[in-house]
């Protein structure tokens, strides 16, 4: 359903392209920040345990500041973008914002998780229809490289 939402959203962006003000685009971000910060702080204030959850995330920052991923995402997202020619940035460029964002976010994982264990597909199905736009809003700005 996902890769769906992706490509459809993608394609609506590349047609809308120029018809797409930047003001909405721009508005589009936004909303997708807003929702899926509503979203992780009712899915925290919904756990059982506080002290687990407090434990998570400290012990997840810990473990991802001392791997340096972001780092390291950053120098591969480098690499790939030397090795291409001028006239692919864009693409490369929308490729690998696409792939950061649809593919190594906290909602994929939760969302697998939840859908796996407790047969509940309801974030996976919101992280749809928010990449939906989303895809819509890059395509837009970075063309064929976010599908």
């Amino acid at each position: 359903m996902n890769t769906a939402a992706i490509i459809v959203g993608s394609l609506v962006g590349l047609v809308l392209r120029d018809r797409f003000p930047e003001k909405i685009k721009e508005t589009v971000l936004h909303g997708v920040g807003l929702v899926t910060v509503f979203m992780g702080v009712q899915m925290a204030l919904k756990t059982g345990n506080l002290l687990v959850m407090i434990f998570s995330v400290l012990v997840g920052s810990i473990i991802g500041e001392s791997l340096d991923l972001d780092e390291a995402l950053k120098k591969a997202a480098n690499y790939v973008k030397t090795k291409t020619r001028s006239e692919e940035s864009r693409y490369v460029e929308g490729l690998i914002t696409a792939f950061l964002i649809f593919s190594i976010g906290s909602m994929a994982i939760t969302g697998a998780i939840e859908d796996g264990i407790n047969r509940n597909p309801s974030i996976l199905y919101a992280k749809s229809i928010l990449d939906f736009f989303m895809s819509m809003s890059l395509a837009s700005v970075y063309g064929l490289g976010v599908i």
